[in-house]
């Protein structure tokens, strides 16, 4: 699997630390559902952090997942992307989100904005929503999920 060297460019000041901001944008971006193995070099970490695709600029790449004590200009060392993805999704006229858990929620992001990108209609289904999504996606309640799985064509779940 190819390693990809990246800097930590920013990390968003909020009590979950589960977002990063690195630079330059990798070569082979990962897709919504997959995701990289992080090392942070010239330290002593053993095992690699999961990191999944947020959102991708032309000139920057936000990663989320459960960042340890890292800093800004922190050289990263990332090894993937690594699995599928959410290729059946994508071509999805009508999208339903859900994440069982809410510290689940950002690795489905970006899903939801390639849809939108695609012309997709998007249901996020959520009591406890912790993302500020688009206007364009409308949110349910969890007691709805039956009925947005029976409107939509296909269906992204963290679990």
């Amino acid at each position: 699997m190819k390693t990809y060297s990246t800097i930590i460019k920013e990390i968003p000041v909020d009590e979950s630390r589960s977002r990063l901001q690195i630079t330059p944008v990798l070569p082979l971006p990962a897709q919504p559902g997959q995701y990289y193995r992080a090392f942070a070099e010239g330290t002593t970490q053993v095992i690699p952090v999961p990191l999944y695709p947020f959102t991708v600029e032309s000139d920057s790449m936000v990663l989320c997942g459960k960042i340890p004590s890292w800093q800004v200009g922190t050289t990263l060392l990332l090894e993937g992307p690594y699995g599928k993805g959410f290729s059946n999704s994508m071509n999805s006229r009508r999208l339903c989100i859900h994440a069982m858990e809410k510290n689940l929620e950002e690795r489905l992001y970006s899903l939801a904005g390639q849809a939108l990108h695609n012309s997709a209609d998007v249901v996020w289904v959520s009591d406890e929503l912790t993302l500020d999504l688009p206007p364009q996606i409308e949110v349910l309640k969890q007691s709805d999920l039956g009925n947005a799985i029976q409107w939509s064509d296909s269906c992204a779940l963290a679990v």
